[in-house]
């Protein structure tokens, strides 16, 4: 009776541990965006999209359909392709 709990909980925690959900690489995947051809990372275009317009970051919400940033408070969509110049000339 012992050896069969013993035995009972042993195949429980290799169960659980086979289970185990793969773990992520440090960080997340990174959201790219592509633009007049080129490869260009979601985070960096928020970044300075918030310089040019002066609405935090945070605000910005982007639209992947037409690739564009809105915010709430605007009813204003703010094409990335129209400034892409402008921004890569932050950098």
């Amino acid at each position: 009776m012992k050896n069969s709990f013993i035995l009972l909980i042993l195949l429980g925690f290799f169960l659980t541990v086979s289970c185990e959900k793969e773990s992520v690489p440090n960080g997340t995947k990174k959201e790219q965006v592509e633009i007049n051809g080129q490869t260009y990372d979601l985070e960096f275009l928020r970044e300075k999209m918030s310089v040019i317009t002066g609405i935090e970051k945070e605000r910005l919400i982007y639209d992947p359909t037409d690739k564009s940033f809105t915010t709430a408070e605007y009813d204003y969509d703010f094409q990335l392709s129209d400034y892409i110049e402008s921004i890569l000339a932050l950098n």
